[in-house]
């Protein structure tokens, strides 16, 4: 299937595999939007590649997510593929996370909220976002 034209949305666009995603979808012809906090990463990562997009957004942040989504929509075209790429670092410090089958823990701690929506972010697919 060729991306030529499409859009792709990459979450943690700014460094690591989602400045690489990033490279590799616009080598293959995509329109590439990134959402990250991380500016001069972005700006690294869109070095050389007109059609990568940066887009200063804490995903985490329903209404920056919202706001996000409807500017790549009137600035890029309609969203073909999303994909997740957030950093552990951006909010889950935690090590040696063990399964209780409710809840990821620590011996010590429970992770953060900010560390929840991380997750939550990373895990959920974009867009609808629920009401």
């Amino acid at each position: 299937m060729s991306l030529a034209g499409k859009v792709v949305v990459i979450t943690g666009g700014g460094s690591g595999m989602g400045q690489f995603a990033a490279r590799q979808y616009a080598q293959q012809g995509a329109k590439v939007a990134l959402l990250d906090v991380n500016e001069a990463g972005m700006v690294e990562t869109a070095e050389g590649h007109p059609e990568i997009h940066s887009y200063k957004v804490d995903v985490t942040d329903l209404e920056q997510m919202r706001s996000a989504i409807d500017s790549i929509e009137a600035d890029v075209g309609p969203i073909f593929r999303v994909m997740n790429c957030l950093s552990k670092t951006l909010a889950c410090k935690q090590k040696s996370w063990i399964s209780t089958g409710k809840a990821w823990s620590t011996s010590a701690t429970q992770p953060s909220t900010r560390c929840w929506r991380a997750m939550k972010a990373n895990l959920s697919a974009l867009p609808p976002w629920p009401a």
